[in-house]
């Protein structure tokens, strides 16, 4: 998976070794503050409910691994809860992310949130797109234009492969890809 945004850059390997488990590598660049993260990855499926035309996930997130900015290097945390509903139609979704760099920062909180909607219903296998908005919460940033970032985006995927591409309200784009295989 890579992340392409206004705030980082990100790319991000994992295995998933069962249904309820993920093993990973990811590496990110920060735009604006120049730290690079290089951290080992576990996500957890915590919970999950299928119904008939829904289904609900719940994941607990950790990453453990090396900040570097400049000269410097520290030991480097990040732990989160993320949760999604969807049906075929509509799509929410709900993430907040706890960090800590000992020496290169003094702990950041992040939020993020995305509503969606597929404008015509595909069958299994065939091309899909979704109308997104997604809101960021940074309440630490330096920058008042990043402390709440709202993105339009449109999500297009087909089979093992998943593109996103959006506009924030400052202007800072968004491309995010996935490959599944």
């Amino acid at each position: 998976m890579q992340t392409n945004n206004w705030e980082k850059n990100r790319l991000h390997y994992h295995y998933t070794h069962d249904v309820k488990n993920s093993f990973g590598m990811v590496l990110e660049h920060e735009d604006n503050t120049d730290r690079k993260n290089v951290n080992g990855q576990w996500n957890h499926l915590f919970a999950r409910s299928n119904t008939v035309t829904s289904q609900a996930n719940l994941y607990l997130k950790s990453q453990l691994g090396i900040a570097i900015k400049g000269e410097r290097y520290a030991s480097n945390a990040e732990f989160g809860v993320a949760g999604d509903w969807e049906t075929r139609k509509f799509f929410t979704s709900y993430a907040a992310t706890g960090r800590y760099a000992n020496g290169i920062d003094n702990g950041s909180f992040h939020q993020k949130v995305r509503v969606g909607i597929a404008p015509y219903v595909a069958g299994y296998g065939e091309f899909h797109s979704w109308l997104m908005l997604q809101l960021e919460h940074h309440p630490e940033s330096f920058n008042d234009d990043e402390k709440v970032v709202l993105t339009p985006l449109v999500r297009l995927f087909k089979g093992d492969y998943l593109v996103e591409l959006g506009i924030n309200n400052s202007g800072g784009p968004l491309l995010n890809w996935i490959a599944r295989f």
